[in-house]
């Protein structure tokens, strides 16, 4: 049996927890970079939750690639500049 988790795990534990973790990360960067609906659905609708969570007042873990760090996120307006620096152009 694998020891990574299935796509169905990797999403509950979004929901759950916000944490967006390095794996995820470049899995949302894959997404943005294949320029093609399907994917790009998939990726908005993670970003909807995470923005979800911060609007009922819950923290989110963000990825930050350029210090390979975690970083919390408390606010729409720290999520609005993490999406424009990782993923220009996905929230309107």
């Amino acid at each position: 049996m694998s020891e990574h988790p299935t796509l169905a795990q990797r999403q509950r534990a979004l929901e759950e927890t916000g944490r967006v973790d390095e794996g995820l990360y470049l899995e949302f960067n894959a997404a943005y970079g294949y320029n093609s609906a399907t994917p790009m659905s998939w990726l908005l609708a993670r970003l909807k939750h995470l923005a979800h969570r911060l609007e009922i007042g819950q923290s989110l873990s963000l990825y930050d690639p350029a210090s390979g760090a975690q970083q919390t996120v408390d606010s729409m307006e720290q999520f609005h500049r993490w999406m424009d620096r990782h993923f220009p152009g996905t929230w309107c």
